[in-house]
């Protein structure tokens, strides 16, 4: 509890500090420790839109800027990592198109002739 303490025992910065703590990865076990619950499930009842915003915030805060990274043009991981998982691009173009008689070589196509 002296954690909390010296967050403030008010129950809007604790909202706070559940969504802070949620958002940086930190386990619900552990932030129900870190408030002296007993367990995950009492500290769900008590904080569980809390630990949710702070999830969803989190993640729209690194989409944002994975979003900004792409679309500038000057981030080519950023770029393919958007389209892969956004656009489904497939980084293997070859498992999807190609038949039997095709054998890809440093990236180049060749049929090969029987």
């Amino acid at each position: 509890m002296e954690f909390v303490n010296e967050m403030g025992n008010e129950e809007g910065n604790n909202q706070r500090l559940v969504a802070q703590l949620a958002a940086e990865g930190v386990e619900a076990t552990e932030i129900a420790a870190v408030l002296g619950f007993k367990s995950e499930k009492a500290l769900r009842r008590a904080y569980g839109k809390a630990l949710d915003r702070g999830l969803v915030e989190a993640n729209h805060a690194v989409a944002r800027k994975l979003f900004e990274l792409a679309t500038k043009g000057k981030n080519v991981t950023a770029m393919m990592f958007w389209l892969k998982c956004r656009a489904k691009w497939n980084m293997n173009p070859a498992s999807d198109w190609m038949d039997e008689d095709v054998d890809v070589v440093f990236g180049t196509c060749e049929r090969i002739e029987d």
